[in-house]
């Protein structure tokens, strides 16, 4: 498994470092923006698509060079405060260790947890629900 994992890492570093191919078939060295990453119900596990979205953001990342970039982990309003601030940081921390392992200086990376504090969505649907688990990037 960590062979796996290893070259999984090393094939990650080197997608995010290639350029992004336009629709004209022109490069470009930066995706269009940050991507926010959504996470399951009760979750701070990172899918592949995740790991995606998480690859585009390094490019966008290393391309823009901030100073520091802060994650911001967000909930649903389900669960405790505690627990959702504690869920937040989780989800804000898979996403700073994948991008510390795909080469982002980790001390430019700050995370914040704000648990059900933001929430993107104000209704009580699963809709609602999926909106509000996730990590935003915000660029400093």
């Amino acid at each position: 498994a960590n062979w796996e994992n290893c070259n999984r890492r090393k094939e990650a570093v080197a997608e995010a470092k290639k350029p992004v191919k336009t629709d004209d078939g022109t490069n470009t060295d930066a995706p269009a923006e940050l991507r926010t990453v959504f996470f399951a119900y009760d979750s701070a596990e990172l899918t592949p698509a995740q790991r995606q979205q998480l690859e585009q953001n390094a490019r966008w990342i290393r391309q823009n060079k901030p100073a520091s970039m802060i994650l911001e982990g967000h909930t649903d309003e389900r669960g405790s405060d505690e627990y959702n601030i504690a869920l937040g940081e989780r989800r804000a921390m898979a996403a700073r260790q994948y991008l510390i392992q795909l080469g982002i200086d980790e001390n430019a990376l700050r995370i914040l947890s704000y648990g059900e504090e933001k929430p993107a969505s104000y209704g009580a649907s699963e809709s609602d629900y999926r909106q509000n688990r996730r990590v935003e990037f915000q660029p400093k």
